[in-house]
């Protein structure tokens, strides 16, 4: 009996066991287990699944493209009415579907510091089966390179206003064959460009915002020839004396005015010209030395009985050699058309020259010209009316190089520019391509600049990111150090809390950390707008069967003051024309995007309580359809589900100065109102019996003030159904796993217990 009991003794123990062993295996080691198998797949090594998988995308994501179409155009294309419309009228089109493929090129890891760098690559490929619309549909909106033109050249018009005349009138140069508002082909948008500043309206240079006189319009047969000058001059000086530290110092001012004039009157075959130069010449020659320097010339007799014959040129050299031999030469020699050619009857006759140098020289030579040459030809043959006039403005640059044996060459370039801002913008923009390989919005080619929504995120290797690897802290894998080799983001304003805006930090969209808990905020580095942004839990969400934490972007995430305030860059102005931070649910995209965008919400989203978001009618805002979230599994991290929607938009104003009687800005329109001292009249720009008066740039003298909404892009990716039975294995089947060994074993444990125990008691 005694032994029976003990016995059952030992069963009831072995039941504890069971008990303990269950409970050890369930809650602390298998976990532990599965904890660690998760932590192996989440970093990112060489050789693993995961690096594999986030290297190149195995499966693409979706985009799609909602143009905003004007849908009260029979109204715009009647310019005399844009005034008279209160608000614009828009309808969507699309979507427009396209798949993309993500790659990581040119990885390096750093094991020291467990970082990754790379560069990301994208391509866009148009799904023609997902596709109900061609990318051959015309979208009737507004020209977003022509209205960013103007609203570049406004503050250029603001520093010198006679350029508003050249604007007005040349603008279509840089855009031949376009109005404000006109159909483009989606793809035209998104990825073929539209086509502006030809070849022949670009030229190297900086904008010059000095003030330049407006080109006016020319009528009844007048012709405008616009001639370039290359001159060089080259002064030589050779001694027998060596002389050491000469400082030579050449200034010259040419003004050059020619003219060509011709009057035709009868039918006859004489013919008379008259050639009359004017020309005024003066020469300073100082020299000045620390001890003594004697130039002394004596001359008897001077030159006279002098014929000139002068023929135009373009080319000109000139050597100027002077020896202590008293023998001097002018050489003069023509590249094109040029000759001087000078006789005397009498030559200069008992001429002493004496040169005195010492060691320290300093020559300046100052020459000024004006010259006036006028060509008057009068022929009885018959013509009508005809006037050319020949304008040249040249630009003089000097070289001084000097040797040690005193021999010093003065070279002078002179180079004639034309100032036209339409040249100046043109070539700004063409410079920002040329500075910039990121956001190329405005690109290059053949032809001359183009413009589209998309291309710049087309197979465009060249930005570099640098993120933590996970090896040592898996939480901290694909963590963002730098962008662009960069760890700081520059287009953002300094000042107070800055960090918030110019710090990089945060992740891809589709790499959240493993661990996750519902109290933490995750920040996301979004390169197509140059910023952070952040999502915070909002709710449970089941996808596909497996369990997810929903996390959404925060409503405040697009504003611009209190702690975001560096956010504010005042570039682009608002609707009212004011140099002023936009409200809640804008963003000014200028330094990002080298192009005056405003972002915001599709659909101004969490915006549609501001006064600019009244502008536009057509707009249906909806939170489950133009918000962006993210639905990821917490404890793995992987991404099930991520949406990222983003709207750009361009801002519509008549862009107006007030001016007073001598062409000078006194104020801008700001709201129809003048921000000036005096108000003046709007009397069309062209009262001028007003002391101030109201000026446009004409093409925009009508526009309704709105923000208008161009189109807005979708970023979708569904984590698929192979990805998601791989996870299911991987992950949950060995949760269950673990759940059914430790169930097992703690209920087998405690049903042994029981029946020891009970049979203890019977025994």
């Amino acid at each position: 009996m005694a032994c029976c009991k003990l016995v059952l003794i030992v069963i009831a123990f072995f039941g504890i066991i069971c008990i303990i062993i269950g409970a050890v295996l369930g809650f602390a080691v298998l976990p532990d287990v599965i904890i660690s198998t998760i932590n192996e797949n989440a970093r990112l090594e060489n050789g693993t699944v995961q690096f594999t998988r986030w290297k190149e995308m195995p499966f693409p994501i979706t985009i799609k493209v909602y143009f905003f179409t004007i849908k009260n155009s029979d109204i715009l294309k009647r310019v005399s009415a844009i005034e008279d419309i209160q608000r614009i009228e828009v309808e969507q089109i699309g979507p427009f579907i396209y798949r993309q493929s993500r790659y990581r090129d040119n990885v390096e890891y750093d094991e020291d510091k467990d970082t990754l760098l790379y560069f990301k690559n994208t391509f866009f490929e148009f799904d023609e089966k997902a596709n109900t619309l061609s990318l051959d549909e015309m979208i009737y909106t507004l020209n977003v390179p022509l209205m960013n033109f103007f609203q570049m050249t406004e503050k250029l018009v603001e520093a010198s206003p006679n350029l508003l005349d050249t604007i007005n009138y040349d603008w279509m140069e840089a855009f031949p064959g376009m109005n404000l508002f006109q159909e483009f082909s989606a793809n035209e948008l998104l990825f073929d460009g539209i086509k502006f500043c030809p070849n022949g309206a670009i030229r190297t240079g900086e904008i010059n915002p000095g003030r330049t006189s407006p080109m006016e319009s020319i009528t009844d047969d007048t012709t405008t020839l616009k001639t370039t000058t290359d001159e060089t001059t080259t002064l030589e000086t050779t001694t027998d004396e060596t002389t050491t530290g000469v400082t030579t110092t050449l200034e010259t001012t040419t003004d050059e005015t020619t003219t060509l004039e011709t009057t035709t009157d009868e039918t006859t075959t004489d013919e008379t010209t008259t050639l009359t130069t004017t020309t005024d010449v003066t020469t300073s020659l100082e020299t000045t030395t620390d001890e003594t320097t004697t130039l002394e010339t004596t001359t008897d007799e001077t030159t006279t009985d002098e014929t000139t014959t002068l023929t135009t040129t373009t080319d000109v050299t000139t050597t100027l050699e002077t020896t202590t031999d008293e023998t001097t030469t002018l050489e003069t020699t023509t590249d094109e058309t040029t000759t001087l050619e000078t006789t005397t009857d009498e030559t200069t006759t008992d001429e002493t020259t004496t040169l005195t140098t010492t060691t320290d020289v300093t020559t300046t030579l100052e020459t000024t010209t004006d010259e006036t040459t006028t060509l008057e030809t009068t022929t009885d043959e018959t013509t009508t009316d005809e006037t050319t006039t020949l304008t040249t403005t040249t630009d003089v640059t000097t070289t001084l190089e000097t040797t040690t044996d005193g021999t010093s060459t003065i070279e002078t370039t002179t180079g004639t520019t034309i100032p036209d801002v339409i040249d100046s913008v043109c070539s700004k923009l063409n410079d920002m391509v040329a500075s910039n390989n990121y956001m190329r919005i405005i690109d290059r080619d053949e032809d001359g600049l183009s413009f589209a929504f998309l291309r710049h995120r087309h197979n465009n290797s060249v930005e570099s990111f640098l993120i933590k690897a996970g090896m040592n802290v898996v939480e901290d894998v694909g963590n963002l150090l730098k962008w662009r080799n960069d760890d700081i983001l520059n287009m953002w304003n300094d000042g107070e809390n800055s960090q918030v805006c110019k710090e990089v930090r945060g992740r891809d969209f589709l790499i959240f950390p493993p661990h996750a808990t519902k109290e933490d905020t995750v920040d996301i580095f979004r390169s197509d707008i140059c910023r952070v942004v952040s999502m915070k839990f909002e709710d449970n969400e089941e996808y596909k069967g497996i369990p997810g934490y929903r996390y959404e972007q925060k409503e405040d995430t697009f504003t611009n003051d209190g702690n975001q305030s560096c956010y504010c860059t005042r570039n682009t102005r608002d609707i009212n024309g004011e140099d002023t931070c936009w409200p809640d649910g804008f963003m000014d995209l200028y330094t990002c995007l080298n192009t005056m965008f405003i972002m915001s919400n599709p659909h101004f989203l969490n915006a549609e309580e501001s006064e600019f978001a009244q502008t536009v009618i057509g707009l249906e805002p909806k939170k489950e359809d133009h918000g962006s979230y993210v639905v990821f599994e917490p404890n793995t991290g992987t991404v099930l589900k991520a949406v990222r929607r983003t709207q750009f938009n361009m801002v519509l104003r008549p862009i107006s100065f007030t001016v007073d009687s001598n062409y000078d800005i006194v104020g801008r329109e700001i709201n129809g109102e003048n921000d000036g001292e005096d108000d003046g009249e709007d009397n069309g720009g062209n009262d001028e019996s007003k002391e101030d008066r109201k000026v446009y740039i004409e093409a925009t003298r009508n526009l309704p003030r709105a923000v208008m909404p161009i189109f807005w892009v979708e970023e979708e990716m569904e984590l698929p159904y192979n990805y998601v039975r791989e996870l299911r294995v991987r992950y949950f089947d060995q949760l269950v796993m673990v759940d059914v060994v430790t169930w097992v074993l703690i209920g087998f444990g405690i049903l042994i217990f029981f029946i020891g125990l009970i049979f203890v008691f019977i025994c």
